[in-house]
């Protein structure tokens, strides 16, 4: 699970991280796991790593790789792992994928043109959207915990309320 609150990353010039020395030991790294027979990302709708190489989807992409890589090994008695990241409804400067002066992947903005969203194009790229990735508002999440454990968690929900207004 991953906390964006004020996290944005729409820029007028993007920063690649496939460049130089740095790029090439990213694409070493994760270039297998991304093309592996258990990797999320599907071949045929996210063909390319590197267009992945630019924030936030570099960390996103990790972080799935990192999961698909646990399940594999069962690290931990792990037999499924979802990415969720948590991020207010109203940070569209972290939610969308690029507005009239910026963007966070110039190829993915090319690849789907119709996917507005960081979300959308995560969803995009996996084999199965549902189960491997999911974007929350910080509200659905304390309400979905709230509501399963309502007494355990009393004193976190007001922790919640008064630090984030939710």
């Amino acid at each position: 699970m991953e906390w964006k609150y004020v996290e944005q990353y729409l820029r007028t010039r993007t920063e690649y991280k496939g460049s130089g020395a740095s790029g090439e030991t990213r694409r070493l790294r994760y270039t297998k796991l991304y093309h592996g027979s258990y990797s999320s990302f599907s071949p045929d709708t996210a063909p390319d790593l590197d267009d992945f190489l630019y924030e936030p989807f570099y960390q996103l992409m990790r972080q799935r790789l990192l999961g698909d890589r646990m399940v594999q090994e069962h690290e931990l008695g792990i037999d499924e792992a979802k990415v969720v990241v948590v991020v207010p409804e109203g940070n569209w400067a972290y939610r969308v994928i690029c507005d009239r002066n910026a963007v966070t992947s110039p190829p993915l903005a090319q690849r789907w043109p119709e996917h507005e969203t960081v979300e959308a194009v995560m969803r995009a790229s996996l084999r199965d959207p549902a189960a491997k990735f999911a974007m929350v508002a910080p509200s659905t999440l304390l309400n979905t915990v709230v509501q399963s454990l309502p007494s355990e968690t009393s004193e976190w929900a007001r922790y919640w309320n008064v630090r984030y207004g939710v």
